[in-house]
């Protein structure tokens, strides 16, 4: 299962200080999962910074390597490419519904193009099954 929060290109920071990423509960740091949410990212942006993201991750614990590091910050997955292409894919899908969301009109709201929208969303959040989509060899919980 993935889920998370990806902000928007207005609150991109020029460092990664504020990227979060928890798999199975466990605060980790991971280089794929950071390519994948910073490409994904990159493909909506303008800017040239990092997201802010937190990204929650349940996988089953045999296929994730915790014993690369002393202190288990760093882990590894045993099927890398598999988790990439999720997590890019989910990001991807996320930004790719909110840049069609800020585009679409519905019918009723035509009528009042004249009304300034007071709202603005910081985030764009993201839930995915991963057991509904992959198609690889790598089971998820």
């Amino acid at each position: 299962h993935l889920y998370g929060y990806i902000g928007k290109e207005e609150i991109a920071r020029g460092s990664r200080n504020n990227q979060s990423i928890f798999v199975n509960g466990r605060y980790i740091k991971n280089k794929t999962i950071v390519a994948a949410m910073e490409n994904a990212f990159k493909s909506f942006a303008t800017v040239n910074k990092f997201p802010f993201f937190v990204l929650f991750l349940e996988v089953y614990p045999e296929f994730v390597d915790v014993n690369i590091h002393p202190t288990k910050a760093e882990i590894k997955f045993k099927e890398d490419r598999g988790i990439f292409k999720k997590v890019f894919d989910a990001v991807h899908k996320a930004f790719r519904s909110e840049v069609f969301n800020d585009f679409y009109i519905p019918e009723e709201e035509k009528e009042q193009k004249d009304e300034v929208p007071t709202e603005v969303v910081e985030e764009i959040s993201f839930n995915i099954n991963l057991n509904d989509t992959y198609s690889g060899n790598l089971p998820l919980s």
